[in-house]
């Protein structure tokens, strides 16, 4: 039935929307740059593109209509998408075309042969030929979006793929030559299946920002499973540094029964037997069970020895004093935080001389929102008859996440005396600088994505994988990651007075506008760790722009209107400028708008023809619910639009 209603399509759109074929001799293309001639009447170019793609997607789902099989009979209201990540051959109007990837590369109102729209894992051959006519191509650059090597926070090397599951993470000097060190736990795979070995190395630093690696431990995942949390310092008080890990037990392929062990630096860092400290029990396929439990060392009760605070996905923290020799005794659970209480990180936030901690939380069961809490150790306070009370819990930052939770360490990022968190959200790391009385929030950047050996791998740093330290001299706190994907990532301190602003971002309207009328868009994102004033600037695609305007401050939003007098699709990006001169990078995340140009008759005749999902009839002209390629995508809880 659909194949006899495509054919009736062909046959009265080519009695009904009978079109010429005209050339340009437009041939250059640069980044941004829109082949199109401005006009009233479309006016469609030859175009050839051959190479390896990651996906083919379309911008109005009513695009799909379009084709049988491969073959696109009749340019739709919007465009097809080619997700092109290493070289490819293109041609327009016969003149070729390079355009350097990774890109998006957009064919808008394309008709002629092509790969119907599909992911890279269902792609049939991802080597494709595309041979037809379009009236726009349209190139976006997809270096990822806030990648947090091309961010200005922090100056990031990538150290070596290890293998899956870097989660725990801490820094020391380990050989005691005065040079901070680290040491990492990680997995040579993430799934259970391929019984993985898991590591705890150690990174000693070679003094020129460089590392040299040690595998000191490993066990068996079958046996032991991942480690999910790790600590270090000398624990029995001996003179050299431990090392203190979490775990959980799987019971019939679930989490369950988070356990901490001890190993005992015997010298030289060479290791012994780890050593059972304390198991929390709960049922095997509870979600917010006593597992995945996360720690954090600090001499919470100033006797001189270091005690551990541990947290898991029943939102409770519980304390751990040292007996002075390694061994422990639990004070009870500090505060039950009601979910995922992972992020746990410990120093002395208030600066009263006794070690305080924060902890990252889900507010209520699955709900994606979580709170950052600040526990003020009340040891001094007291005289040292308590060390954490209820009345000591201060909620100071809210964040939206996969799953309301993420991870937690704490530095001194600006050298100003007082300490600042870095959080793992998702796959974001996000800087919060305390200030007098309140933490602004800046995004330091996202770790990447890349595609290969058929699969598109996306790291993530939620579950743990952050320490922080003086690594290269300067007298300023730098950072290690992990993560997901087992790559270590040193990232340099870049604070100073010409740290350039962050990169920002813009929504607003997207798709079915209409040329000459007038839409309003919001600039976000503003952020500066300077703190100084702001400009914005807005390149609309379409040869016209903004101008610098301003001036604002960090945490500010902008609202900004603008028209389009033409049909066609038009890339859209942001950027600021501070005080100083120094400008951010470009936000294009925001993708394209899209002018559709208006088939009156074809919009009737499909509205009548073509069965909606709900089997009721759609307006195919001005439905936001056919528009394709929209996630939200949210650092926190404020959401932003962004376009794939």
């Amino acid at each position: 039935m659909r194949t006899i209603i495509n054919l009736f399509i062909i046959i009265i759109l080519f009695f009904t929307l009978l079109f010429p074929i005209n050339k340009s001799n437009e041939t250059n293309v640069t980044n941004f740059n829109i082949l199109n001639i401005e006009s009233d009447k479309p006016v469609f170019k030859k175009v050839v593109l051959k190479g390896e793609c990651v996906g083919v997607e379309h911008t109005r789902s009513v695009l799909q209509q379009f084709h049988i099989g491969s073959f696109w009979y009749y340019p739709g209201p919007g465009s097809i998408c080619f997700k092109m990540f290493s070289d490819f051959g293109l041609t327009v109007d016969g003149e070729p075309v390079y355009i350097e990837p990774p890109l998006h590369l957009y064919f808008y109102r394309f008709f002629g042969f092509a790969p119907t729209p599909s992911g890279f894992d269902s792609l049939d051959d991802t080597n494709i030929t595309v041979v037809g006519y379009c009236e726009q191509v349209i190139p976006l650059p997809q270096t990822v979006q806030f990648d947090i090597h091309d961010e200005p926070l922090f100056n990031v090397t990538n150290i070596k793929d290890l293998g899956q599951a870097a989660y725990g993470l801490s820094s020391d000097d380990f050989n005691n030559d005065g040079y901070l060190d680290f040491a990492i736990s990680w997995a040579t795979d993430v799934w259970p299946e391929s019984l993985p070995d898991i590591f705890i190395s150690i990174y000693y630093n070679n003094k020129d920002t460089t590392f040299s690696r040690e595998d000191v431990y490993v066990h068996d995942w079958e046996e032991w499973g991942h480690i999910h949390d790790l600590e270090s310092g000398d624990f029995d008080d001996d003179g050299d540094i431990d090392f203190l890990f979490s775990l959980s037990e799987n019971i019939d392929q679930f989490k369950t029964n988070g356990t901490i062990y001890l190993l005992r630096n015997q010298g030289h860092n060479t290791f012994g037997e780890k050593e059972f400290i304390t198991q929390h029990c709960s049922e095997a396929g509870n979600h917010y069970g006593r597992f995945n439990p996360q720690v954090t060392a600090s001499d919470f009760d100033n006797d001189g020895d270091l005690d551990f605070l541990v947290g898991d996905n029943s939102g409770m923290v519980e304390c751990y004093t040292n007996n002075g020799d390694g061994t422990f005794v639990s004070e009870g659970i500090i505060h039950d935080f009601g979910f995922l209480s992972w992020g746990v990180t410990s120093g002395d936030f208030d600066n009263d001389g006794d070690s305080d901690f924060c902890v990252i939380a889900e507010l209520e069961e699955r709900s994606q929102y979580g709170t950052v809490y600040l526990v003020k150790n009340q040891y001094v306070e007291s005289e040292g008859s308590v060390i954490f009370t209820d009345e000591s819990i201060e909620p100071i930052i809210q964040i939206y996440s996969h799953m309301g939770t993420g991870y937690l360490t704490s530095m001194d990022y600006d050298g100003d005396g007082l300490l600042d968190l870095v959080a793992g959200i998702d796959y974001s790391i996000v800087l919060f600088l305390q200030r007098t009385d309140s933490w602004d929030r800046y995004l330091a950047g996202d770790l990447p994505f890349y595609p290969e050996d058929g699969h598109t791998y996306v790291d993530n740093i939620r579950f743990g994988g952050l320490t922080s330290g003086e690594f290269d001299g300067d007298n300023r706190e730098d950072l290690i990651t992990g993560g997901v994907m087992a790559i270590p990532r040193v990232c340099l301190n870049n604070f100073d007075n010409m740290v350039p602003p962050l990169t920002p971002e813009i929504d607003g309207p997207q798709t079915d506008l209409v040329p000459g009328e007038s839409y309003t868009y919001t600039v976000r994102g503003l952020a500066d760790v300077n703190d100084g004033d702001l400009f914005v600037f807005v390149d609309w695609g379409d040869g016209t722009n903004s101008g610098w305007i301003g001036p604002f401050e960090t945490g500010d939003t902008v609202e900004l209107q603008h028209a389009w007098d033409e049909y066609g699709q038009y890339p859209v990006r942001v950027k600021v400028r501070d005080s100083d001169g120094l400008e951010s990078n470009w936000g294009d995340y925001f993708g394209s708008v899209l002018l559709p140009r208006p088939h009156p008759v074809l919009d009737w005749f499909l509205s009548k023809i073509l069965p909606s999902d709900n089997n009721e009839e759609v307006d195919l002209t001005n439905n936001a619910e056919t528009d394709a390629m929209v996630q939200i995508n949210t650092l926190d809880a404020t959401k932003t639009w962004r376009v794939l």
